[in-house]
């Protein structure tokens, strides 16, 4: 794994690293998915490239209208070295406001409930971050970056 700063938490590791998602071996990988579960651009098309066709092709079959915000569902990950991938709906953030917020949390909340609890290692990117023109007064990086992790 690449190294990076970590913080203990009971008996869980967090770490912050940099690197590429797609390569790191893990029980399960969590994709910041939109709510239609298109095929996006960044890491989750990093993501869908490295699994191959096939986890497209589950997303379409199991939830071909896509899944709600603030929720998460699980697919194989195919050719990722990984068992899983967890697909994450965050929100879209446009000018922010506590909806959101709680649709974020209730979104990473869903990210390890207590069936992925056996997981040794699960991988995830900065969710509901998108881009540049993220509100940094209530964006969820400023509250991680508050916290020093």
């Amino acid at each position: 794994m690449p190294s990076g700063d970590s913080r203990t938490f009971g008996g869980s590791v967090l770490a912050v690293i940099e690197g590429d998602i797609t390569r790191i071996p893990a029980d399960a990988i969590v994709n910041a998915a939109n709510n239609a579960f298109a095929h996006g651009g960044g890491v989750d098309g990093a993501i869908r490239a490295a699994a191959g066709p096939e986890l497209s092709g589950e997303m379409r079959r199991n939830y071909p209208a896509g899944t709600p915000t603030g929720s998460a569902v699980a697919t194989g990950a195919y050719a990722l070295p990984a068992r899983w991938v967890i697909h994450a709906v965050g929100p879209v953030w446009g000018f922010g406001g506590q909806d959101k917020l709680d649709l974020l949390q209730q979104a990473r909340a869903l990210v390890l409930p207590s069936k992925w609890e056996s997981f040794g290692l699960v991988v995830t990117e900065a969710m509901a971050t998108g881009t540049p023109a993220i509100a940094w007064d209530n964006g969820p990086a400023r509250e991680l970056i508050k916290q020093g992790v």
